[in-house]
């Protein structure tokens, strides 16, 4: 299924995430091509670092980032279907107990 068919059923909180993350995956996996062709373009030890600098800030963006992304939509989706998070629930339990 193409996925900008599955953005448009889903609720807005995580249609929008979605989009995000649309773009900060093509940016970030344009940014491992340039990282790759540093030492062509400065064929020095600052060279070696600044791809290694390239390298960190595209692995950052493009596991991390998009994780937590990842996971905002599932939460968003879950909540639209009526699911609660587990801190919630204990609130409540604990708030009855008392």
């Amino acid at each position: 299924m193409e996925i900008g068919k599955a953005v448009e059923r889903m609720p807005a909180p995580a249609a929008a995430t979605m989009k995000s993350i649309r773009w900060l995956f093509l940016i970030a996996w344009t940014i491992y091509p340039i990282a790759y062709i540093m030492p062509a373009i400065l064929p020095t030890a600052d060279g070696v670092v600044l791809r290694q600098a390239i390298y960190t800030v595209a692995d950052i963006t493009s596991k991390v980032i998009y994780g937590v992304l990842v996971t905002k939509v599932a939460v968003d989706l879950s909540k639209a279907e009526g699911w609660t998070s587990l801190s919630s629930e204990t609130e409540r339990e604990m708030v009855s107990v008392n």
